[in-house]
């Protein structure tokens, strides 16, 4: 049994930069309902999604995705509220 696991509450500091969120609609690993959840909980945050399927929105699957995270990265700019983008690359299950 893992032992000094943090399980909660997850908040981010009002005064801390917003978080960014980025949650896939059809992610097999990590479904959306757990993204927006951690939105809420974060309370201090921002979610970003992609239409799409895949474990991983970012680095290539939308350019649209990408460019809302490298600004967020880089210049600390949020996506406006709402924000969905979509997905471009297709995705190919493992031994396809």
């Amino acid at each position: 049994r893992p032992r000094g696991v943090f399980h909660g509450p997850f908040r981010a500091a009002e005064s801390a930069p917003s978080a960014l969120v980025v949650g896939t609609t059809f992610d097999p690993a990590t479904p959306y309902e757990h993204a927006k959840r951690l939105t809420r909980e974060l309370g201090n945050a921002r979610l970003l999604t992609m239409e799409g399927d895949g474990h991983g929105a970012y680095g290539g699957e939308s350019p649209c995705i990408d460019r809302r995270v490298d600004a967020y990265l880089l210049a600390g700019a949020l996506p406006a509220p709402g924000e969905r983008c979509r997905q471009r690359t297709r995705f190919t299950p493992a031994g396809r």
